[in-house]
This record gives structure tokens, sequence and C-alpha cells, in this order.
């Protein structure tokens, strides 16, 4: 059965998995940035899951860190995620601040 689904074609086996209600496999992709807690600012590939980051490792094309990545960079996937991470610009106002608009 997976040989005459794979015949098909990917359109044709979604819309069959859809039809039966079953998910269809997780959309995984990878993209390049930079990790922002040194100064040295090494390659990181970051692994999406249906678009949410769930693993870094350094970017083996990268010729200042070949690949390799510190624990602090491997670890910064949880401040992505952190509920009390900032996530508009604060203006200071007062001791503690105000949200701001990214144009201000």
């Amino acid at each position: 059965a997976a040989v005459g689904a794979l015949t098909l074609g990917p359109k044709l086996v979604l819309r069959a998995l859809a039809a039966t209600g079953e998910d269809p496999a997780p959309v995984e992709d990878s993209v390049l940035t930079t990790c922002w807690i040194g100064s040295q600012a090494c390659g990181i590939r970051a692994q999406r899951v249906d678009g949410r980051i769930v693993k870094l490792d350094g970017d083996l094309m990268n010729p200042l860190n070949r690949g390799a990545l510190c624990p602090r960079g491997q670890a910064q996937i949880a401040s992505v995620y952190d509920p009390d991470r900032l996530r508009t610009p604060l203006v200071r106002t007062n001791p503690k601040g105000e949200r701001g608009a990214w144009r201000e």
C-alpha cells in the first residue's frame, strides 16, 4: 500500500489522508541564523517542525564555528518560547516602562 501511495504523488496522498481524518506528516525544515548569546555570532541551524523550533545545531558551513555550538547556544531555544520574554519594545516613562510600538 505504501508503494502505491508513493506513485500517486504527495498532493493526492495528503488529500487521501485528510479525507480519512488522519494527520499528515509534520512539515520539517531548517533555517540558518546566528547565535545571540556570545560575542562570536556563531552560525546556527534551527530545525523546525510545523514552524516551531525543536532543535538548534551549529552550522557546518559557517567558517567561524564549523558546526560547533556551545551548550549556552543550544539552550537558547528556551528563551525563544519563554512566556516572560519581551514581545514589544518598552518606552522608559517610569521605573517599569510602558509598552511602545516598533515605530517609536
